[in-house]
């Protein structure tokens, strides 16, 4: 980790250049969503699922001041290059490692969050984790608190999912041009060659991945799992293609 240290600001960089080219309106879309969370009565607590280099963390306590956001990881490197890009709210930002596959992720953590948000993460897990996912969510936060996704997300329709992907994939090509950040593997391979690791991206692809796979699911069977898990008032707040925003809030009698 010593051998990162210095580089780290400008992993962040990358990293961020790197997401941006991969999902359109990124920047956007974390704008909307935080406009949404100041509007929510009485939002103090936040958690943010696989906060990465805590993107999403930064513009929530950028818009809501004297808030406490808890970002969790499973990856060391991505934990430390949160702590670096939230260095100015370390005292309202607080890294824990935890891992999305482990049964008892959420064990030790408090159950009165006002708001749980994630992006970009849930849609590569199964829908029978999905589904447990969403369920220990909803035990994370207050009754009347709110879960907001935002992700990648398959139709119901065949023609319309095909119009989705190859409009995404249209995108990613086109924004593929920069030189180092536009590879995930590349920019994880290069990060394990400060670690002594020749090929870091299959290492840490098998933890992500461990079924080898990227499953996602329909945003309709989001919703249904979400009002299955303890959600009342699912809703899909946003959706251009094969992104969407959605959430919903848990129920007062839960």
């Amino acid at each position: 980790m010593d051998a990162l240290k210095n580089i780290i600001p400008e992993m962040i960089e990358e990293w961020e250049e790197m997401q941006d080219s991969y999902y359109p309106d990124r920047q956007q879309l974390y704008g909307f969503m935080t406009s949404i969370i100041p509007r929510l009565t009485g939002v103090e607590k936040v958690l943010d699922i696989c906060t990465g280099v805590g993107s999403l963390s930064k513009k929530i306590l950028e818009g809501l001041p004297g808030a406490n956001v808890t970002g969790i990881d499973f990856d060391d490197i991505m934990l430390e290059m949160a702590k670096e890009n939230l260095k100015e709210f370390e005292d309202y930002f607080t890294p824990v490692k935890k891992n999305l596959w482990e049964p008892d992720w959420y064990s030790d953590l408090p159950g009165d969050f006002d708001v749980v948000v994630s992006s970009y993460a849930i849609h590569i897990l199964p829908e029978n984790r999905r589904q447990e996912i969403y369920a220990d969510v909803c035990g994370l936060l207050r009754k009347g608190g709110f879960f907001i996704c935002l992700d990648e997300v398959k139709s119901s329709l065949a023609e319309f999912d095909n119009i989705c992907s190859d409009a995404l994939s249209r995108f990613r090509q086109g924004a593929g041009n920069r030189e180092l950040s536009a590879d995930w593997s590349n920019y994880w391979n290069r990060v394990g060659k400060k670690l002594g690791s020749s090929n870091y991206s299959q290492e840490l692809l098998k933890t992500t991945y461990p079924d080898g796979t990227d499953t996602m699911g329909t945003l309709y069977d989001q919703l249904t799992l979400l009002g299955q898990s303890g959600f009342s008032d699912v809703e899909c707040f946003y959706r251009d293609l094969s992104i969407a925003i959605y959430g919903g809030m848990k129920a007062e009698e839960k």
